[in-house]
C-alpha cells in the first residue's frame, strides 16, 4: 500500500509526460523514490526506505518529514500522516486514494489493517526468500 501512496502522489505531482513516464517510481540505495519532482519554485521527492521502514519527504529547500511505516502501523494512520507532512510543506495533494490493481480497495484513509512489509535477510517468506518459494 505504501508503494500505491508513492505512486499516486508521483501522478498528482509531475507535469504529464507522453506514455506515462511521469508515473515511473525510482530504485535507490534504499528502497523506493519519486526521485525529483517539480513543486512551486523548487522540487519535492518521496520515497520509502525499506531498511529503516519508513516513508520520507525531502523538499529541496532543506525541509523534509520523515513517517515511520513499521509493523503496528494500519494504511489510515500512515495516509493521515504522508498528507499532514505534505501539508507542512505547503504541497496539497489531489488524488483518489483507492488502490488500483489490488483485491482490496479500501480508500486509504478507511483502511485500518496492518502492512505487511517485506523485511531484508528474514528467512520465513517475508523477506529472506520470495513468498511461496520452498527453500532449497
Amino acid at each position: 500500500m505504501c508503494a500505491q501512496m508513492l505512486g499516486k502522489a508521483r501522478l498528482a505531482l509531475s507535469p504529464p509526460q507522453p506514455e506515462w513516464l511521469h508515473t515511473a517510481l525510482y530504485l535507490d540505495g534504499r528502497g523506493f523514490t519519486t526521485g525529483a519532482t517539480p513543486w512551486g519554485p523548487g522540487v519535492v521527492a518521496l520515497g520509502i526506505d525499506v531498511y529503516d521502514t519508513t516513508r520520507w519527504v525531502r523538499a529541496s529547500d532543506g525541509r523534509g518529514a520523515t513517517i515511520a511505516i513499521g509493523d503496528g502501523r494500519c494504511v489510515a494512520q500512515i495516509w493521515t500522516e504522508l498528507h499532514t507532512a505534505l501539508a507542512g510543506l505547503g504541497i496539497e495533494l489531489d488524488v483518489w486514494e483507492k488502490p488500483q490493481e489490488l483485491a482490496d480497495t479500501t480508500p486509504f484513509s478507511e483502511n485500518r489493517r496492518g502492512l505487511a512489509l517485506l523485511l531484508p535477510g528474514r528467512g520465513d517468506g517475508i523477506g529472506g526468500r520470495p513468498p511461496g518459494r520452498s527453500s532449497d
